[in-house]
């Protein structure tokens, strides 16, 4: 952070102090790219002691915005996913078999995703 700390604004005051996105910061282990597909990026973590995972979604064109679309098996997990917005800190439901967030132009989110009433999955490319 190279900001002047005592002078932050509330939501980059938030953001630095958001105990979820900590987590992921501190505690996620086996980081790893789920895919490059043009402009849309995805990557991956595992959350240690749980069945979830943390996913970072990327939009990289400057111009439109974009669906980027992470299937739950992509992420190692059978049947269906709750996702929680990191930042935003709120819940944008659960999904069947895919999660495809619309992502701002140069945007990025970060998630929490956990199986819900599925079997955490795990695939020897993903372990």
């Amino acid at each position: 952070m190279g900001g002047d700390l005592p002078s932050l604004d509330s939501s980059t005051r938030r953001l630095l102090t958001n105990e979820e996105v900590l987590v992921v910061d501190q505690k996620s282990g086996h980081n790893r790219e789920l895919f490059a597909r043009g402009d849309q990026i995805a990557w991956a973590a595992d959350v240690p002691g749980a069945k979830d995972r943390c996913l970072a979604v990327f939009n990289l064109n400057d111009v439109s915005p974009a669906e980027v679309a992470v299937t739950c098996s992509e992420l190692g997990v059978s049947g269906k996913c709750t996702v929680r917005d990191l930042w935003e800190q709120k819940d944008p439901g659960t999904f069947e078999s895919k999660f495809a967030p619309t992502i701002n132009p140069h945007g990025a989110r970060l998630y929490r995703v956990s199986p819900a009433k599925g079997i955490l999955k795990y695939r020897r490319d993903n372990c």
